[in-house]
């Protein structure tokens, strides 16, 4: 497994992403539409995704990087054919206010590469882009799963 960074395009529309960026981050996306898959809600359409999540903002820049695995799955979620995204994660960087800080979202690894402490590697890479952005403070928000109804209560 690989860290790369996904390129985001300084001004939306100028030339739009190469392939191989819109390759990895489909593949983000798709871990992260996987990694969620169980959380009630609306998702993020691949569209919104990609406007939301790995584009500059008037106010923040962004940064996105993908977990490649190394071998080749010839198709959807490549890394533009070195492998298949298994995780990722976004930064967005305030550029006015805030400058001490950060958010993360998402910070996503496919279910079936859970475990094998991808998601912790992750969340120590983005802690270093973090510092190397001399930021101290890194936000986020975390989706939480469906909750049972209460029991009723018995008779004693």
């Amino acid at each position: 497994m690989r860290i790369q960074p996904i390129p985001i395009p300084d001004r939306p529309g100028a030339g739009g992403t190469r392939p191989r960026e819109d390759d990895l981050v489909a593949g983000l996306h798709a871990a992260y539409t996987a990694a969620t898959a169980g959380i009630p809600g609306p998702g993020l359409s691949l569209a919104r995704f990609h406007r939301d999540v790995c584009a500059h903002t008037p106010s923040a820049r962004a940064e996105a990087w993908a977990l490649v695995d190394g071998e080749d799955d010839g198709g959807s979620g490549s890394g533009g054919g070195g492998g298949k995204v298994a995780g990722g994660y976004a930064l967005s960087l305030p550029t006015s206010d805030n400058p001490h800080m950060a958010w993360i979202f998402p910070l996503a690894v496919r279910p079936e590469h859970q475990g094998h402490g991808h998601g912790s590697a992750l969340f120590e890479h983005a802690l270093d882009r973090l510092r190397a952005h001399g930021r101290s403070l890194l936000l986020t928000d975390t989706p939480s799963p469906a909750r049972a109804p209460p029991s009723p209560a018995r008779a004693a």
